[in-house]
Protein backbone atom coordinates (compact mmCIF):
# COMPACT_ATOMS: atom_id res chain seq x y z
CA UNK A 1 0.00 0.00 0.00
CA UNK A 2 3.07 2.57 0.58
CA UNK A 3 4.41 1.82 -2.49
CA UNK A 4 0.94 3.04 -4.42
CA UNK A 5 0.66 5.92 -2.09
CA UNK A 6 4.24 7.40 -2.44
CA UNK A 7 5.51 5.84 -5.78
CA UNK A 8 5.32 6.36 -9.45
CA UNK A 9 1.65 5.99 -10.42
CA UNK A 10 1.48 2.92 -12.44
CA UNK A 11 1.71 2.85 -15.99
CA UNK A 12 0.38 0.28 -19.00
CA UNK A 13 3.16 -1.91 -20.86
CA UNK A 14 2.79 -1.23 -24.44
CA UNK A 15 0.51 2.15 -24.38
CA UNK A 16 0.52 1.93 -27.81
CA UNK A 17 -1.98 -1.38 -27.79
CA UNK A 18 -4.74 0.75 -26.32
CA UNK A 19 -6.87 3.10 -27.28
CA UNK A 20 -5.90 6.61 -27.12
CA UNK A 21 -9.25 7.31 -25.36
CA UNK A 22 -8.69 4.58 -22.57
CA UNK A 23 -5.47 5.88 -21.85
CA UNK A 24 -6.49 9.29 -21.61
CA UNK A 25 -9.38 7.83 -18.85
CA UNK A 26 -7.20 5.95 -16.89
CA UNK A 27 -4.83 8.68 -16.92
CA UNK A 28 -7.59 11.14 -15.56
CA UNK A 29 -8.25 8.83 -12.68
CA UNK A 30 -4.95 8.18 -11.59
CA UNK A 31 -4.34 11.10 -10.17
CA UNK A 32 -2.78 11.17 -6.81
CA UNK A 33 -2.85 14.40 -5.74
CA UNK A 34 -6.34 15.27 -4.10
CA UNK A 35 -5.98 19.36 -4.67
CA UNK A 36 -5.87 18.40 -8.59
CA UNK A 37 -7.76 15.12 -8.76
CA UNK A 38 -10.74 15.64 -11.14
CA UNK A 39 -14.44 14.38 -9.33
CA UNK A 40 -16.05 11.70 -10.94
CA UNK A 41 -18.67 14.57 -12.88
CA UNK A 42 -15.61 15.59 -14.23
CA UNK A 43 -13.65 12.70 -15.59
CA UNK A 44 -17.43 11.67 -17.25
CA UNK A 45 -16.98 15.16 -18.70
CA UNK A 46 -13.57 15.12 -19.71
CA UNK A 47 -14.00 11.53 -20.96
CA UNK A 48 -17.36 11.82 -22.74
CA UNK A 49 -15.55 10.84 -26.37
CA UNK A 50 -14.55 7.59 -24.29
CA UNK A 51 -17.96 6.64 -23.14
CA UNK A 52 -20.13 7.90 -26.34
CA UNK A 53 -17.76 4.99 -27.81
CA UNK A 54 -17.91 1.99 -24.54
CA UNK A 55 -20.59 -0.75 -25.80
CA UNK A 56 -22.56 0.25 -22.69
CA UNK A 57 -21.98 3.67 -21.19
CA UNK A 58 -24.90 4.29 -19.26
CA UNK A 59 -23.58 0.80 -17.32
CA UNK A 60 -19.86 2.20 -16.75
CA UNK A 61 -21.54 5.25 -15.68
CA UNK A 62 -23.65 3.71 -13.37
CA UNK A 63 -21.71 0.92 -12.19
CA UNK A 64 -18.24 1.26 -12.23
CA UNK A 65 -17.65 5.23 -11.27
CA UNK A 66 -20.56 6.19 -9.97
CA UNK A 67 -20.26 3.51 -6.83
CA UNK A 68 -16.26 3.87 -6.22
CA UNK A 69 -15.54 5.36 -3.17
CA UNK A 70 -12.85 8.12 -3.67
CA UNK A 71 -9.28 7.04 -3.57
CA UNK A 72 -8.79 8.76 0.12
CA UNK A 73 -11.56 6.83 2.19
CA UNK A 74 -10.04 3.65 0.01
CA UNK A 75 -6.95 4.33 1.70
CA UNK A 76 -8.35 4.46 4.70
CA UNK A 77 -9.84 1.35 4.54
CA UNK A 78 -7.18 -0.66 3.71
CA UNK A 79 -5.09 1.10 6.77
CA UNK A 80 -7.90 0.25 9.13
CA UNK A 81 -7.96 -3.67 8.00
CA UNK A 82 -4.21 -3.43 7.58
CA UNK A 83 -3.87 -2.50 11.64
CA UNK A 84 -7.02 -5.01 12.48
CA UNK A 85 -4.54 -7.84 11.76
CA UNK A 86 -1.64 -6.76 13.71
Amino acid sequence: MHKIQFGEIPCLDHPENYDKLLIKFISSCLVKDASIRPDIETVLKMNKEFFDHAQCPNFLKKNLLKKLTNIIDRVNIININNNNKL
